[in-house]
């Protein structure tokens, strides 16, 4: 058992259960493979930290999610803003209304249409 805290009734438990099966033996190793993994990046980290560590690939692979996070921070709210500004222009635009429109005119045209029930308008 990996707790320091563990009484004497709860090793014994523990030894009793572990004995029990050979399944329970291979989950123990599991779960102890599990935590070696878990502790990796900390021991890293705490070497880091210690200065005495070169790069390990976990450690990379960190620093690369983070150059990655940093950009992606930068970028979105880059996009978002220009999104707004496009649909901004484009909703005041006459392309805009014109396309949301029936008939349209240019600047100082006027036209007749006729419309469905026979009368017309300017």
């Amino acid at each position: 058992m990996r707790a320091d805290n563990a009484d004497k009734q709860q090793r014994e438990a523990f030894v009793a259960w572990f004995n029990a099966s050979p399944q329970h033996a291979a989950a123990w190793d599991a779960v102890q493979l599990l935590f070696a993994e878990l502790e990796a990046p900390a021991k890293a980290l705490r070497a880091e930290h210690a200065g005495d560590a070169g790069p390990t690939p976990s450690r990379n692979l960190h620093s690369a999610n983070v150059n990655r996070r940093k950009r992606l921070l930068v970028r979105i709210p880059a996009a978002a803003a220009a999104s707004l500004l496009l649909l901004a222009g484009v909703r005041q635009s006459d392309w805009w209304q014109n396309r949301q429109a029936d008939y349209h005119t240019v600047a100082g045209e006027q036209r007749r249409i006729a419309l469905a029930d026979d009368s017309t308008t300017r």
